[in-house]
Order: structure tokens, then sequence, then C-alpha cells
């Protein structure tokens, strides 16, 4: 009777001790992350102007945040702004009108900016997912004065974003 006892003990023991064992690996991620860089437009009403009255063609119109842009990157960015072409397409008449009638600004600057075919910096900022200082509104302004026929003026401006 003693040997069976000492077998049952022995064989638990063995048991236990088979389940206390542990066992682990490890394994290496690698994440090759290259550098990413995206611009969303979003306009909303601001980008027509209706010149009809004295006051309008004295003044100059102002749309404020006529467009947002919003700039995914995983680096800080510079956003450049031009136009397509030098001179508005007309419908009609036959004065052209010079891109620099329009201008542009981040909505927290204060300084327009004429437009030409050349880029020109609108803004800066850093790394970041579309939230921040990575949303912001334009302002545009036209002014046209009393220097062009009556007709529809159209001119398509080109933003650019780039990693610094």
């Amino acid at each position: 009777m003693k040997k069976q006892i000492y077998f049952t003990f022995l064989a638990s023991f063995v048991s236990v001790f088979a389940i206390a064992q542990t066992s682990s690996k490890t394994e290496t991620v690698t994440l090759n992350l290259a550098n990413v860089v995206d611009i969303a437009l979003a306009s909303t009403a601001g980008n027509s102007f209706t010149f009809n009255d004295v006051s309008t063609y004295d003044a100059g119109i102002t749309n404020a945040s006529a467009t947002t842009l919003t700039v995914k990157s995983n680096r800080a960015w510079n956003v450049n702004v031009k136009s397509q072409t030098a001179n508005f397409t007309k419908s009609a008449g036959t004065t052209d009108m010079p891109a620099n009638v329009l201008s542009v600004k981040a909505n927290a600057e204060s300084t327009f900016l004429p437009l030409s075919t050349t880029d020109q910096l609108l803004k800066s900022g850093s790394r970041g997912g579309g939230t921040g200082d990575n949303v912001f509104a334009v302002d545009y302004k036209a002014t046209p004065a009393y220097n062009y026929d009556a007709a529809t003026y159209t001119i398509v401006i080109e933003y650019t974003i780039s990693q610094q």
C-alpha cells in the first residue's frame, strides 16, 4: 500500500511540475513609414463675386473663409498658392483681366497676396492629421475697379503642398 501512495504522490508532483513550466517566443515587428502629405479643399459659396453697384467697384469685395484647406502630413509643411494663368478667362469683351485682381490670404493672416503664376507661400504648419492648425480658411478679395468690360471672368487657383 505504501508503494501505491508514493507512486500516486510522485505522479501528482510530476503533473504539477509539467503544468507550471512556461515558454515564450519573441518576434520583431517593423513599420516602414514613408513621408506623406495631402491637402483637401472644401469650397463654400465664397468663390463667386458679383459686382453690380458703385460701392462694390470702389471697395472691392472680400469673401472671408471662402474655402477651407485641410492638411495631413507627417512632417512640417508649406502651402503655396498661384493662378494657373496670367489672366482671367472671359465670356465677352476685349479687355484682359490680370490674375492679380484677385488676392488671397490665410484667414488668420493680415496681408492679402495678389495672385500670379508664381508660387507664393500662403501658410506653413507642422505635422498632423487634419486638425488644429492643419485646417485653415482662405479669404479672397477681388478688386477689379472700373478697368474691365462687363462679362463673366473665371480663373483657376492652384494650392500646392510640400514638406519642409
